[in-house]
């Protein structure tokens, strides 16, 4: 069939042209409904792959791809109706524009998927619990650069997640005078990689120049090999906190007097 065709077309064509099945693995007979190899053997792409299993989305996809050996993830939909993830990989025997012959390789990848999906709906969750007013949030690497700053953490500081990275340590500026050996404190336990958890408070200067107490707690974040890979830092604003029991202590020495 010609490879000529755009990629409805190039799929129709696929589907339409007459096929048969040289050969085959035990696992993709079995996927395929057939018990056996020899089952499976001569039967035709419709038949095996049929269009209303998702298959027609993933031939489209490799149109796309321009007919190359590129591996790409799709889904399909199996014998008992459950959707599966397949890392696929598509050769095609291709001489004067005309495609004679394609070899389809599939790998189940359904429980990675579930797995990265579950992952990231969990860091999604997790996010938008700490994307909150007078709340930062960033996950800081070792070497002191920055993974990642929530919207409201360079927005109330003043400082972008680009700045941030040019000069790696340019938090210290934003921190009080007299706050800057609390702070040291946290940047000694990312150095040596330690897994404790750290939390202190300190004063950090916003994007109006004013400075608000915050309390600040650190915490490590591993890899799959148990290594830590970063630190999760979460600032809490207490200035409120703090004007109120100062204001609370003067009113006690007052009455006092």
């Amino acid at each position: 069939m010609s490879c000529a065709l755009d990629d409805d077309s190039f799929v129709h064509a696929l589907y339409a042209a007459p096929s048969r099945c040289l050969e085959a693995s035990l696992t993709f007979s079995l996927w395929a409904g057939r018990s056996s190899v020899d089952e499976t053997i001569g039967y035709s792409l419709r038949e095996l792959l049929p269009e209303h299993g998702g298959s027609r989305s993933l031939f489209r996809r490799w149109r796309e791809l321009q007919l190359s050996s590129q591996g790409f993830e799709s889904e399909l939909v199996d014998l008992s109706g459950n959707l599966r993830t397949c890392h696929t990989v598509i050769y095609g025997h291709i001489s004067c524009e005309q495609l004679s012959r394609i070899w389809i390789v599939m790998r189940d990848i359904t429980p990675q998927a579930r797995a990265l999906q579950a992952l990231s709906a969990a860091e999604a969750h997790y996010r938008s619990l700490v994307e909150r007013p007078g709340l930062l949030f960033v996950r800081i690497r070792p070497d002191g650069t920055y993974e990642y700053m929530s919207k409201t953490t360079q927005e109330t500081l003043g400082l972008s997640l680009e700045e941030a990275n040019l000069t790696p340590f340019s938090i210290f500026r934003l921190v009080h005078p007299d706050d800057v050996s609390r702070v040291q404190a946290f940047l000694d336990v990312r150095r040596e990689g330690k897994d404790h958890v750290l939390e202190d408070s300190h004063r950090l200067r916003l994007r109006d120049g004013t400075y608000h107490w915050f309390v600040v707690r650190q915490f490590p974040k591993r890899a799959a090999n148990g290594n830590v890979e970063c630190y999760d830092i979460v600032a809490l604003d207490i200035q409120e906190q703090r004007d109120l029991e100062q204001r609370a202590e003067r009113l006690s020495s007052a009455a006092l007097v």
